[in-house]
């Protein structure tokens, strides 16, 4: 069985910034009411993963580079990835 050690190393790996970046997407794909909690959670853990970056960067942890990718991917997918708001929003013609 995994020790409790095991699985946090893992979950601060991996889990974490995974669960980050479905933050981005459940943002990008929510709308009507569901929009303003799912735009709240990307923002926590867009704040959250910017903590255990800077705390995985000054421990000079072997995974900072997976989570200095996944903060880049936050700050810059909400700009090239498309929402659900912007095509509902869109005029057809």
């Amino acid at each position: 069985m995994m020790s409790f050690v095991a699985v946090a190393e893992g979950f601060h790996t991996l889990g974490f910034p995974l669960l980050a970046i479905l933050a981005l997407f459940a943002s990008k794909l929510a709308f009507g009411e569901a929009t303003r909690t799912a735009d709240r959670w990307f923002v926590v853990m867009l704040a959250l993963q910017g903590l255990v970056t800077v705390r995985t960067v000054i421990a000079s942890d072997t995974t900072w580079l997976i989570h200095m990718g996944t903060l880049m991917f936050l700050v810059v997918g909400p700009v090239i990835i498309p929402s659900l708001r912007d095509l509902n929003e869109s005029p057809s013609s």
